[in-house]
């Protein structure tokens, strides 16, 4: 991904810059930090699946809108089960495993068009992306599962899913691979 001319940070820095001048303290931050300890999405209560992949689409079309004005194109989406692109380098994670892929963290079959032999660890009659019989239980199971495990997985900022984990450039990759999967459900829809 290659910034226009006027701009050279690095994905790690237009990330710091983002949440800049204090991370911790950063509208943006907080407002990711909230979103998580509202009580009803802290028990994945009430429609939570939906509101779960809704709110990280709207906070990660907020980055691009950044990136935008900054002169990036778009963060794109990063599949997990390959390796974490150099350019989104991010000190403090974990090592990936053989070949530079973190185990585990590989899209689950149930979350695809095509599907596989293993079910969804919620909905167990979900063995593809078109079983899900709404957005919310496709969102569940993505939120309680696949979701912190990707994050675990990956360590350092990332490790802590509401806190810091935003200052990791490969935050934004990975909800953007979890916004593809909820276009995939929503296109079959159609």
């Amino acid at each position: 991904m290659k910034p226009s001319r006027r701009s050279h940070l690095t994905e790690d820095q237009l990330v710091r810059r983002y949440f800049a001048p204090k991370p911790a303290n950063s509208f943006l931050m907080k407002l990711h930090m909230q979103w998580h300890m509202n009580p009803d999405n802290s028990i994945g209560v009430g429609n939570f699946g939906a509101r779960f992949l809704e709110f990280h689409k709207s906070y990660i079309d907020l980055f691009d809108l950044y990136r935008k004005a900054k002169g990036y194109r778009p963060m794109r989406a990063w599949d997990p089960a390959t390796r974490i692109p150099k350019s989104l380098f991010h000190r403090g994670r974990n090592k990936p495993g053989p070949g530079g892929v973190y185990p585990g963290c590989a899209t689950p079959t149930w979350a695809t068009i095509a599907g596989g032999p293993t079910p969804a660890p919620i909905n167990l009659d979900c063995y593809k992306l078109a079983d899900f019989q709404s957005l919310d239980d496709l969102g569940n199971n993505i939120a309680f599962a696949w979701h912190p495990a990707v994050h675990a997985a990956i360590g350092g900022d990332m490790a802590g899913l509401t806190a810091m984990a935003p200052l990791d450039p490969v935050f934004f990759a990975f909800h953007k691979w979890i916004d593809k999967i909820r276009q995939d459900w929503l296109d079959l829809q159609n």
